[in-house]
């Protein structure tokens, strides 16, 4: 009997040395590089470039939008499921080297084609003012159009600072659960202490689920979830700041239902930030 259970020990030892140890460690970030960069290929995402450390994966490049980096840290954590550090999966997303276009600046910058210039141009002297080449004024953006461009600028700004906060961590329920643990609420912390500096924006919280059970039951479960995350939030956060919901239930999943780890991906909260005057819905 005791010697069985020396044997057991061992087996037991030698597994974890072999998952644990630095062989086994790094064939797991070679694996998480690879399915991780063949998500991102196979999502039209070839801007992102990868770099793996342990089970964080370190996204860099030139981003078109603030929802590309978003959507790439989605692909990134779906790739190989919810991760843990025998299973060997994303248990982490660093996109802080990532950098966004703007692309309203690059179309300012851009140079003007030869055609556009020369309708700009003062025309040559003819013989009949018949004859002369029209002038056109630049147009020029209205008082409302600049303010709401300003405020479009803070929301990009508010919304990088959120995922900074989160930095590829992730709020995922347990099963039929709108409970945060002790992880959940550090994290969220992070995210109000980055989020008391925005003034004109509106935080919205989105609930998801999985598809296990009914799709009302499940849009009404992802509703709590957000209302919970919206609740402490309100608590935390400094200043009089704009925090609302969005329920979306099962009609988002990001990772397959099929898998218990796809399903625990798939019940999970996002933080979109949007400019004030997009209303979103709240309870």
């Amino acid at each position: 009997m005791n010697r069985f259970f020396v044997s057991a020990i061992l087996f037991l030892a030698l597994g974890v040395m072999a998952i644990s140890g630095p062989w086994g460690a790094a064939r797991f970030e070679r694996r998480l590089v690879e399915r991780s960069t063949a998500a991102l290929a196979f999502a039209g995402f070839d801007w992102a470039k990868i770099v793996g450390d342990g089970q964080t994966v370190h996204i860099s490049g030139v981003a078109p939008s603030p929802e590309a980096v978003r959507e790439a840290r989605r692909i990134v954590l779906a790739a190989d499921g919810p991760g843990g550090r025998i299973r060997g999966g994303v248990t982490a997303v660093s996109t802080q080297e990532v950098t966004v276009t703007d692309p309203e600046a690059t179309a300012q910058s851009a140079p003007r084609p030869a055609a556009q210039k020369d309708a700009l141009s003062p025309a040559a002297p003819g013989p009949s003012i018949d004859d002369a080449a029209p002038s056109f004024a630049e147009p020029q953006k209205t008082t409302g159009q600049a303010q709401t461009s300003q405020t479009t600028d803070v929301a990009a700004q508010c919304q990088k600072a959120v995922d900074d906060a989160i930095d590829g961590g992730s709020i995922n329920f347990r099963l039929n659960s709108y409970a945060l643990s002790g992880e959940d609420r550090r994290l969220l912390d992070r995210v109000a202490a980055r989020f008391s500096d925005c003034r004109g924006v509106n935080l919205v919280v989105e609930g998801h689920t999985d598809n296990r059970g009914a799709e009302a039951a499940n849009l009404a479960l992802s509703r709590r979830r957000a209302g919970t995350v919206r609740d402490y939030l309100a608590q935390t956060v400094s200043g009089n700041v704009a925090i609302s919901v969005a329920a979306f239930g099962e009609s988002q999943p990001i990772a397959p239902n099929t898998s218990l780890s796809g399903r625990m991906t798939n019940r999970r909260i996002e933080f979109v930030v949007k400019p004030a005057s997009e209303p979103e819905e709240s309870d």
